[in-house]
């Protein structure tokens, strides 16, 4: 075992009580540490999804996505621990253990993969893999300080990762940094452009827009931060944020049962009750109803992208405070509000942490559909902003 590899395990066991793995691996090698959330396969290792369900067996291969990392010389250093079934924000779990807030554990990390940002906001690996079904990537990445990029849907293979809302789920990554996020979206995508930025646009001044009438609310210390890009933004008018919301959840709840009423009448003791009560909910969502939303869902991406017309993209914080007290109320929907519409119209999205100088805080971009390279590129201008206090 290389020393880097060694001072990473160490690491790992000395900050076990963070609790941001379920299972932890014994691969050797020279490459990038990556963690993955708990619900994409792992060759030779379960995927519990953050449950315990009776007879679970062992994957009998890597997700494509892992495939793609370990063709690229990564090694698995663990899988992350989560909110159950990938549906939550807070990362609490019964069954495996609560995931503890890498700053303060008196808070919450956000969720629902808030083990692989914690992993990576504690160094104890290079970069993570997870999923963003309403924000599970991007709201655990802001409240833990480090990068979470949600790619356009569909970019990222799904093969060997568990669904939750096959409309609107996406592969997602954590790192401590946008340069290595970027890498990391190259290696799982099979995309080897997102990795190399074009400087042509180096010089060319930014146009940046911001939802008219979306934000608002804010805690002191995340309207600190808005209150330092706004002045260089445009409002424009989007369709409202609420009926958005309100669309995604239909989905999402309708897919979410499909997905699990086997198991929920099989094994109900595998969901928490919060999650049973959710899943019975999108049990009386008709068909028809489901096919509406559909049909909104595109109309939204077309509405939005109108929108930015003339826009390199579109700025808002990532969430609306800084991580909450673990136990605290959480009106539903309020810590997705601004990340759960981009899942609905399925545009590449990134959680870049600001300069502060308590728990982090963060602004989201959000780029065009399909043109996820464009985005990174105005990121990597955008984040040198973010740097100054």
């Amino acid at each position: 075992m290389n020393e880097r590899l060694r001072q990473v395990r160490a690491r790992i066991d000395a900050l076990r009580p963070l609790n941001a793995f379920i299972t932890l691996t014994g691969e050797v090698g020279d490459g990038d540490m990556v963690a993955v959330e708990d619900v994409i396969d792992v060759a030779g290792l379960v995927t519990s999804c953050g449950a315990r369900l009776p007879g679970a067996t062992a994957a009998g291969r890597d997700a494509a996505v892992v495939a793609r990392a370990r063709a690229a010389g990564a090694l698995i250093v663990g899988k992350t621990n989560l909110e159950p079934w990938a549906f939550g924000v807070t990362s609490d779990n019964p069954h495996w253990g609560d995931v503890r807030h890498p700053i303060d554990p008196l808070r919450s990390p956000g969720g629902s993969s808030g083990g692989a940002a914690v992993a990576v906001a504690a160094g104890l690996c290079n970069w993570a893999m997870g999923t963003d079904t309403g924000g599970s990537v991007r709201l655990p990445a802001a409240l833990c300080g480090v990068v979470g990029l949600k790619p356009s849907w569909g970019l990222v293979q799904l093969t060997g990762v568990a669904p939750l809302a096959p409309s609107l789920d996406t592969l997602g990554i954590f790192a401590p940094d946008l340069a290595t996020a970027m890498q990391a979206l190259a290696v799982v995508a099979g995309r080897p452009d997102l990795a190399e930025l074009s400087q042509h646009q180096e010089h060319a001044p930014l146009h940046l827009a911001t939802p008219a009438g979306w934000v608002g609310e804010l805690d002191s210390a995340v309207g600190d931060t808005w209150m330092h890009v706004l002045p260089s933004l445009v409002p424009v008018v989007l369709p409202e944020r609420k009926q958005l919301a309100r669309t995604a959840m239909t989905i999402l709840l309708h897919e979410a049962y499909a997905v699990h009423a086997s198991r929920l009448g099989q094994h109900p003791q595998v969901f928490t009750a919060a999650l049973r009560e959710s899943l019975l909910r999108g049990a009386a969502i008709s068909a028809q109803d489901h096919a509406v939303a559909l049909q909104a869902k595109v109309a939204a991406r077309q509405a939005v992208e109108q929108a930015m017309a003339g826009y390199d993209a579109l700025v808002l914080p990532t969430a609306d405070r800084v991580a909450p007290l673990r136990g605290a109320p959480i009106a539903p929907g309020s810590l997705t509000r601004f990340t759960m519409p981009f899942n609905l119209t399925g545009q590449p999205a990134i959680s870049l942490p600001a300069a502060t100088t308590g728990l982090p805080t963060a602004i989201q971009l959000v780029g065009r559909f399909g043109q996820d390279a464009a985005l990174l590129v105005v990121a990597s201008r955008f984040v040198r902003a973010l740097r100054q206090p």
